[in-house]
């Protein structure tokens, strides 16, 4: 049976682990170092999560409408609210991992080419 989390519930959990949140009646807006989320807090059963990548040149979202064309769905659905929550916050992490060891292997380019 589905359970709607509370606000506070929400809350806590995204304070736990680092995540900004925004709650309104029916969406969740969720935010980390590495992006923007959102999914419908009404949805009874395969949540679906909506995900907008920063952009690299400006460290920003995107500035169209946050709700239609600049979020892409992720293939995968959840059960429940906590379930999303913790999938951003294990995303996110693996995705800021990635990206540190690719600039940690372009400095060490840049420091190669500079014994040269």
């Amino acid at each position: 049976m589905f359970k709607r989390m509370s606000d506070e519930e929400i809350m806590a959990q995204c304070s736990e682990l680092g995540i900004k949140c925004k709650l309104y009646d029916d969406k969740a807006m969720l935010s980390t170092q590495m992006g923007e989320w959102y999914f419908n807090r009404n949805s009874k059963e395969n949540i679906k999560l909506y995900h907008n990548n920063y952009c690299r040149a400006t460290n920003r979202v995107s500035n169209a409408n946050k709700f239609n064309n600049c979020y892409h769905k992720q293939k995968k659905t959840f059960s429940t609210q906590a379930a999303v929550i913790n999938y951003i916050y294990k995303h996110d992490r693996l995705d800021k991992k990635i990206k540190e060891s690719k600039m940690e292997r372009l400095f060490n380019k840049v420091e190669q080419s500079k014994k040269r």
